[in-house]
């Protein structure tokens, strides 16, 4: 969910309906069918910064993303190098 009202919508069914809101789980996901070539990220993939929970977890993904691909790629013989600069 983008939208702001909605979420803040939903929140207040789910509190008139149970009482009060426990546990929150946010899960989003995207699949992207085709070649990957260039991920560049920042030390935001290797620090975690306080107060921009989002930002960092899309760089910890995007350092996450060819490390995945190294040992895929590896079990082929092709080689992945992930430079870190910091």
């Amino acid at each position: 969910m983008t939208n702001q009202e909605q979420i803040r919508s939903l929140v207040d069914q789910a509190t008139q309906r149970f009482g009060r809101v426990d546990v929150v789980i946010n899960n989003a996901g995207i699949i992207q069918v085709g070649p990957m070539s260039v991920n560049i990220t920042s030390i935001g993939g290797m620090v975690s910064i306080p107060h921009l929970l989002p930002y960092t977890g899309a760089k910890f993904a995007a350092v996450g993303l060819p490390e995945g691909r190294r040992a895929e790629l590896g079990q082929e013989g092709i080689p992945v190098t992930i430079v870190g600069l910091g």
